[in-house]
């Protein structure tokens, strides 16, 4: 994560917290992919954030959706969420289109 700049980090580590203490019995993985995780970003490039969930609720992906607006209002940092369950993502997977297949070569777990 170095080639992320000092706002895109604190952005990203208040954005994790607010989540680890909104899901205290379901913390997501987070995996950081796209320009941001490959170090080819612009001034204006987004942080792509897959998020996995053990069990995915309604519940849960509006409150994703809540913290990455609430930080966008903050720090004008624009968070992506692309939120999923573990299955969901392991079958999502199993596709090997060139999305998935970016994820798993230049993914970061953050």
């Amino acid at each position: 994560m170095s080639q992320l700049s000092k706002q895109d980090k604190n952005a990203l580590d208040e954005f994790k917290k607010k989540l680890a203490d909104s899901s205290k019995y379901d913390l997501p993985n987070l995996i950081l992919f796209g320009s941001k995780a490959r170090g080819n970003a612009r001034k204006n490039s987004d942080l792509d954030l897959l998020i996995i969930f053990k069990k995915l609720t309604p519940q849960k992906r509006w409150l994703v959706s809540d913290l990455a607006t609430e930080i966008f209002l903050e720090r004008e940092i624009d968070i992506s969420p692309h939120v999923y369950s573990k299955k969901e993502y392991e079958d999502f997977l199993k596709l090997q289109t060139p999305f998935t297949l970016s994820i798993k070569k230049e993914g970061i777990t953050v």
